[in-house]
């Protein structure tokens, strides 16, 4: 069993096994994979609105890449040869299909959590291009860490207990909305937090030891969506500031803000923690 190189994450998170397989005796279950990882959104892709939203896309997966390797352009191209490698890309998505599965029944588990939590890690750009086969799962209502005598009000969190669960939320299409840094950076030494906006949802991730040759890319799981938006858009700023304000710094006024404020004021609504996993339709 060979060991896949870890372009991006250190050693200590998770590698892939390798398997050679040629072409001709590929079973049908992975000719059908391939096929969809090789064609996605065919029938829409002639769309203006579809080729605007691709040509958005692609400039922030670039930035992200960008932000990662620099100039580096060696280390970039053995990362995206890794990536989409169809192969790699199939031993991939068996491993996030074991994962999946015993996530959706104990949501709980710590472990197998971060053991997907390091797997997307390492597979940024394979998830971000493959979101059309991930849906969000509701683990539980949201709210901000608590910070020595600051927290979101006892009234809120009597509020959420008495919440619904949400529906699962399943991407449709690979398309990104927006990509923006954190105004937490600043306060990170050799470090980015950078905010991605989807469908009502945000994915927080951070590019740590910038100025080395291996930069290391945090990708969470574990994400924050907007069930019940209903205000005029999701402003990743404003986000970035509560968490800067409260979390960060521990000022109530970062966390009355975002109760207030952004939940109430603004409409965004109760914000639920969502789980990125595989589809079943997905599974491998």
């Amino acid at each position: 069993m060979l060991k896949i190189k870890n372009l991006i994450i250190t050693a200590t998170l998770c590698t892939l096994p390798l398997c050679t397989i040629s072409c001709k005796n590929y079973s049908n279950q992975n000719k059908k994979i391939l096929k969809n990882l090789l064609n996605p959104d065919d029938d829409v892709k002639n769309s203006n609105v579809i080729q605007d939203d691709a040509k958005r896309t692609k400039i922030i997966i670039e930035d992200i890449l960008l932000k990662i390797f620099k100039n580096n352009q060696l280390l970039k191209t053995k990362y995206l040869n890794q990536q989409n490698d169809l192969e790699y890309q199939i031993e991939l998505l068996k491993q996030i299909t074991e994962l999946t599965k015993i996530i959706k029944e104990n949501k709980q588990n710590r472990n197998k959590i971060e053991e997907l939590n390091n797997l997307y890690s390492t597979n940024w750009y394979f998830i971000f291009n493959n979101l059309n086969k991930f849906e969000l799962v509701f683990k539980e209502w949201f709210i901000l860490p608590a910070v020595e005598n600051s927290s979101m009000s006892n009234e809120y969190i009597q509020h959420i207990s008495t919440l619904n669960e949400v529906n699962t939320h399943s991407f449709d299409n690979n398309y990104l909305e927006k990509l923006e840094e954190g105004e937490e950076s600043a306060e990170s030494v050799n470090s980015s937090i950078l905010y991605l906006l989807k469908d009502n949802g945000i994915f927080r991730f951070r590019i740590i030891n910038e100025s080395s040759e291996n930069p290391i890319m945090k990708f969470n799981s574990e994400n924050l969506f907007f069930p019940n938006f209903q205000g005029d858009y999701v402003s990743l700023q404003l986000i970035s500031n509560i968490f800067h304000s409260a979390v960060i710094h521990g000022i109530q006024n970062g966390y009355d803000r975002f109760e207030n404020d952004v939940i109430k004021k603004k409409k965004y609504n109760e914000p639920a923690t969502m789980l990125l996993l595989l589809k079943e339709d997905n599974y491998v």
